[in-house]
């Protein structure tokens, strides 16, 4: 490769890296607050958003194009700005409130298995089409999605669920009234929303977890084709067989294989072995020294990838009806802050390693990252099916008994507005 177009390629391996850094940011700093939101006023309205800031990447690539001048900045701020509402995370509350625990894994999976398919697709665009029509059809598609959103995508939060999470939510701001504690409240909002991941051991090392994966897998997606187009010399046909590979791989696996290996080793125990997967390619990205090497290293990716609807049921169990997209976005909020910090790690590390110990170098250090996140999951307890039935009956009773507190001191209000119903929330049904 020309030494320019090394050059070429280091920059826009830097720019991923910070792109990243502000993508997760806002990921950190939004969703907690955006997933409480879709608690109180449905998964909808978050869902058409967030596909509506996805149209700025793509028509803003197209702009690059059309006027040669225009800042690439403007490109990776838009492109930064899909942090703000994590898809995975409402797509993965939207479910919850319809899915059993027992199938919500599987049915995450599924989730996965459609993204993977459109991953295993979309490089084989480069090989029959020039960057302009690839960057045309992108847009196309990202409006399409947009236009599904507004048409056709229905809401699945319970109306009994909504109207009692916006009725206590009004409640707390009846209770703080003052500016100074307007203000306070605003800025802590996100790491109130948070708490939610310090409910109990189980769903703390859930997200101890996920903050190890997050910042591996954030790394790969942003530096392993820079790296793999450098130093094995792989090109745009190459990537886009990889890419293949990867996708038929991974959704033969979520789609078809997740739920029989679950019945075989359970939630935690492929949970650990999709974290020893990590590992093992890591390290396999750091040592390669061919395509052969690194074809078995991006399939063996997509065992590990399990671990995103595992991690994600194993949160929704810790939660109660209520609080399914918070829980969501506060696990997506630690993501992202993993996720921001790591490829910016990596870069530092494969700067101070590349010409000494070796470029590869940075993968054996992510490496090293699963192996400690393989330790964190492998404690996680596992709680009793009926344990669970039980937690989760005494949180709808408890939810109850919250919402009745305020009601009951308001007798003026009619009969009607003194039912409560939590048949929705798997509780008990009263009626006054």
């Amino acid at each position: 490769m020309p030494i320019p177009c090394r050059h070429g390629a280091d920059d826009a391996q830097e720019a991923s890296a910070w792109s990243s850094m502000l993508q997760n940011s806002l990921t950190l700093f939004c969703n907690p607050v955006i997933g409480r939101m879709s608690d109180m006023y449905g998964r909808r309205r978050i869902f058409i958003l967030c596909t509506f800031l996805y149209l700025w990447g793509p028509l803003l690539l197209i702009g690059m194009q059309i006027w040669p001048t225009l800042n690439p900045l403007f490109y990776y701020v838009a492109n930064s700005l899909v942090g703000g509402i994590s898809y995975m995370g409402i797509a993965f509350a939207t479910l919850s409130d319809s899915m059993p625990e027992e199938v919500r894994t599987a049915s995450f999976g599924v989730i996965m298995a459609a993204f993977y398919g459109g991953f295993a697709l979309s490089p084989f665009g480069a090989t029959v089409m020039n960057h302009f029509q690839i960057s045309i059809v992108s847009l196309t598609l990202a409006s399409a999605a947009f236009l599904y959103a507004l048409i056709c995508f229905p809401e699945t939060l319970p109306e009994s669920v909504r109207e009692n999470n916006i009725r206590l939510r009004t409640r707390q701001r009846d209770e703080r009234r003052s500016f100074g504690k307007w203000i306070w409240r605003a800025l802590s909002r996100p790491f109130q929303a948070m708490s939610i991941l310090n409910r109990s051991t189980a769903i703390r090392l859930v997200a101890v977890g996920s903050f190890f994966s997050s910042m591996v897998y954030a790394t790969d997606v942003n530096l392993v084709v820079f790296y793999i187009e450098r130093y094995l010399n792989v090109r745009e046909n190459d990537i886009a067989f990889q890419f293949l590979v990867m996708g038929i791989v991974g959704v033969v696996i979520q789609a078809v294989l997740l739920q029989p290996m679950l019945h075989f080793f359970g939630e935690k125990g492929l949970l650990v072995v999709s974290f020893m997967s990590g590992t093992l390619h890591n390290f396999l990205y750091g040592v390669a020294r061919n395509k052969v090497t690194l074809y078995f290293a991006l399939s063996l990716s997509q065992l590990t990838k399990t671990n995103t609807p595992i991690l994600a049921s194993l949160a929704s169990q810790d939660a109660s009806v209520n609080e399914q997209g918070q829980i969501q976005g506060a696990l997506y909020a630690v993501n992202a802050l993993s996720a921001a910090i790591g490829p910016v790690i990596m870069q530092f590390v494969y700067k101070r390693t590349k010409d000494n110990i070796g470029p590869g170098t940075m993968f054996l250090v992510a490496s090293c990252l699963y192996f400690g996140g393989t330790i964190v999951v492998s404690f996680i307890p596992v709680k009793p099916k009926i344990e669970t039935e039980t937690t989760a009956l005494d949180e709808s009773r408890q939810i109850m008994e919250d919402l009745e507190e305020p009601l009951l001191l308001q007798p003026t209000e009619s009969k009607e507005c003194l039912t409560v119903d939590f048949q929705a929330t798997g509780g008990p049904v009263t009626h006054e």
